[in-house]
């Protein structure tokens, strides 16, 4: 059998973990920071560059598979992770 390599390890590993096998206070760190990026994101989705990168999501279409952050409509994997990485940097807030 081939020898893994570094990516192929830590998936192999990622996906033999259960969250339980995470330390608590690794947890709750990985908790607080997904809670701080949520909130990055909807603070700036009252940005002007937010309404102008929804606007474009709109035009450029996509089954409403996924949402946007701070946004009522839905659109496709793709443009909701163009729209939301956005805002994840729009001001900085990170």
């Amino acid at each position: 059998m081939a020898e893994l390599n570094s990516t192929q390890a830590i998936l192999k590993w990622l996906n033999s973990t259960n969250f339980e096998d995470i330390p608590p206070d690794v947890r709750k760190m990985a908790m607080w920071a997904l809670y701080d990026g949520i909130g990055c994101n909807l603070a700036c989705s009252m940005l002007p560059v937010a309404h102008r990168m929804a606007d474009f999501v709109e035009v450029v279409g996509g089954r409403p598979d996924c949402s946007m952050i701070g946004f009522p409509e839905r659109t496709s994997a793709v443009n909701a992770a163009v729209l939301n990485g956005t805002l994840g940097h729009a001001d900085e807030v990170d």
